[in-house]
């Protein structure tokens, strides 16, 4: 199986993008100690893969590993398949399974944070802006050498960033991706699911891509929560559509 090899490719540039900004003031303390943290970022991203799903940035839990060492942050690179049984993770690989598309999964940023009001306070800091968009450009060289055939952003602030709709933000676009509607058939149509293709880059152009904000099922409470069952009814649709 041919992957991209985020670690063996980005490790030397995201080592030499935290060893700077580490010791760089930040407006914010919280945004400070975060950077602290180190980095996070999946190990490998499989080419051409059938499904990619999209997050904000890694969270950071209590079991999570720290140095201390501002020298020597607690960077870290994952594999997806050690956490079919988190909570995180767990739904994506429903929805992979019921779909019958092998997945793979990479955020939008690498900084470790749970809450997502601590990404927003790097966004809102114009001091940050070449430390994010750093991210944001290995973010966006990853995927365009992935070639995903669907792609699922299941997050509200990813969502808004891919679709330059974040009004709060003193930061550029996260990316350089043109969108156009997708029609779906209005049996399978849901809210709070926007359906595209990409025009541009021409790389990834005519890849679907699904835009929701929080799944159902990780946290059934959530305001606006997108029925997965509709998520899974969008993906069938166009592998179909590509079979």
């Amino acid at each position: 199986m041919d992957k991209v090899n985020i670690r063996e490719k980005y490790e030397k540039d995201l080592n030499v993008l935290w060893k700077k900004w580490i010791k760089s003031p930040f407006h914010d303390q919280d945004a400070e100690a975060i950077v602290k943290r180190g980095y996070a970022i999946s190990k490998n991203v499989q080419k051409n893969t059938p499904l990619l799903f999209i997050g904000i940035n890694p969270a950071f839990r209590k079991h999570d590993t720290l140095k201390l060492d501002d020298n020597k942050p607690g960077n870290k690179f994952f594999c997806l398949d050690d956490y079919k049984e988190d909570r995180y993770f767990k739904i994506l690989f429903d929805i992979a399974e019921k779909t019958g598309l092998q997945p793979s999964y990479l955020d939008l940023l690498c900084i470790r944070a749970t809450k997502q009001e601590i990404a927003e306070k790097f966004l809102m800091d114009k001091d940050a802006e070449p430390f994010i968009q750093a991210q944001f450009g290995i973010f966006q060289n990853i995927i365009e050498e992935a070639k995903p055939r669907i792609i699922s952003v299941n997050n509200a602030l990813a969502r808004a960033l891919l679709l330059n709709k974040y009004k709060k933000k003193t930061v550029k676009q996260a990316a350089i991706f043109d969108f156009e509607e997708l029609t779906v058939p209005e049996s399978i149509k849901a809210p709070y699911i926007r359906a595209c293709t990409i025009r541009n880059p021409p790389t990834l152009a005519g890849a679907p891509v699904f835009f929701t904000g929080m799944l159902s099922g990780r946290w059934s409470k959530t305001k606006n929560a997108v029925d997965v069952e509709k998520l899974i009814a969008y993906i069938k649709f166009v592998k179909e559509k590509q079979d």
